[in-house]
């Protein structure tokens, strides 16, 4: 049954012009970025190779189908921690820790630096589930986030604040980013007693990132360097069949301001989910309506900005002026690098460089172009190269604090 206390459609009705021509020529950004790439030598992926042997070996995995995060983590042999952070707005969100693994125990008087894994907008931690493995294997404290909303953050202080409730869903990614993610690296503070900490985030997760900082700058010396995969801050050349599909679906199945998990794997993976993997039935989860159309803004501004209500005096109420804010991204100072592919259909390259050049040069690390030419923006989660082609290069600079 549809919501009747969300204006749905007013709101969808911003979005019906068609979004710009978004075919450029790739080899713009190679041309203008060349010594922002990055590639392995023969001996790394020799090494690559059999370490991607040894985490994926497919009895293993088929014995992992249908299991929860910390069903699957425990059945692999390495200790898994829920841990339930409160935001200051009241959510209950699920924090997975990885203390140790099995390759890399405790040992008194060493300690481990904490990573946060950060997933995107249409998935939880199981996203970030391969790397996480990888950290906690090279001697990392890892935490996996899951933000509101999804299958393992729906829990709210106020009793009222139900599933069922719209108001539980009035949220979009702006207070992912300026809520969540400061609860959980307070949280993984309290834990730790570190003052800064690693932060990978993947497609949206970076966004909320993002957010935090230019919203919260207080919060950049708390990142000690932030890796970004496929991240999804100028959307304006993403690909044009996502928006009519969006429109389509919020419109005809919204059921209290929430869209249904099976919903986004159709758009994602097409009409035939069957044929997934099932080891990846935990692929997309249900998000709020709000962040989707708060999306679908970013598809049509290409402006990295907050949510737009759609009504000049409602905006003004919210903003003190009629259009929403844009997220200055020039009070961005924590160490940022950056993984793209070449056809993700997501984080375009033309929409990658236009972030680029809005990050502060003193911030901006490395931009890296992934060495292959088919890595989609999935692929980040999924591929079955990852580690050789993105992992790498992350956990290399994490072991060698090259920025922090």
């Amino acid at each position: 049954m549809k919501s009747t206390l969300l204006p749905v459609q007013i709101l969808l009705s911003i979005f019906s012009p068609p979004l710009r021509q978004r075919f450029v020529d790739n080899a713009i950004w190679e041309k203008d970025f060349p010594e922002m790439r990055w590639t392995m030598s023969p001996e790394d992926k020799r090494e690559c190779h059999q370490r991607f042997k040894d985490l994926r070996d497919p009895e293993a995995h088929r014995a992992l189908i249908g299991l929860t995060l910390d069903q699957r983590l425990n059945r692999l042999g390495y200790p898994v921690q829920r841990i339930n952070v409160t935001t200051e707005d009241g959510y209950i969100l699920g924090l997975y820790r990885i203390p140790f693994s099995p390759k890399s125990p405790l040992v008194e008087g060493v300690v481990k630096k904490a990573v946060i894994l950060q997933h995107g907008l249409l998935a939880n931690g199981f996203a970030l589930f391969g790397l996480g493995i990888l950290l906690a294997d090279s001697g990392f404290d890892v935490y996996i986030a899951n933000s509101r909303g999804n299958s393992y953050s729906q829990g709210h202080i106020n009793p009222d604040m139900t599933l069922d409730n719209w108001k539980y869903w009035d949220f979009s990614f702006h207070e992912m980013g300026i809520f969540d993610i400061p609860a959980v690296i307070e949280t993984v503070t309290d834990i730790t007693k570190q003052q800064s900490m690693y932060f990978v985030g993947i497609s949206m997760g970076a966004t909320l990132l993002a957010v935090m900082l230019a919203e919260r700058p207080e919060y950049n010396p708390r990142i000690a360097t932030a890796f970004l995969l496929g991240p999804s801050i100028y959307l304006g050349h993403t690909a044009l069949y996502i928006q009519p599909f969006l429109n389509f679906y919020i419109s005809n199945t919204l059921v209290a301001g929430r869209l249904d998990p099976e919903i986004e794997t159709h758009l994602l993976f097409g009409s035939s989910p069957a044929h997934l993997c099932s080891n990846e039935k935990y692929a997309c989860v249900t998000t709020s309506t709000k962040a989707y159309i708060h999306l679908l803004q970013l598809m049509k501004t290409n402006k990295f900005c907050q949510f737009n209500y759609g009504f000049g005096a409602i905006n003004k109420l919210r903003y003190g002026r009629s259009s929403p804010p844009c997220y200055d991204m020039h009070n961005i100072s924590s160490p940022l690098l950056v993984f793209w592919g070449a056809n993700d259909v997501f984080a375009k390259p033309q929409d990658i460089a236009k972030m680029v050049s809005k990050i502060p040069k003193n911030a901006l690390k490395e931009c890296i172009k992934v060495d292959s030419k088919h890595f989609t923006h999935l692929d980040f989660a999924i591929a079955k190269d990852s580690y050789i082609l993105v992992y790498k290069r992350i956990i290399d600079v994490m072991l060698n604090a090259t920025y922090g």
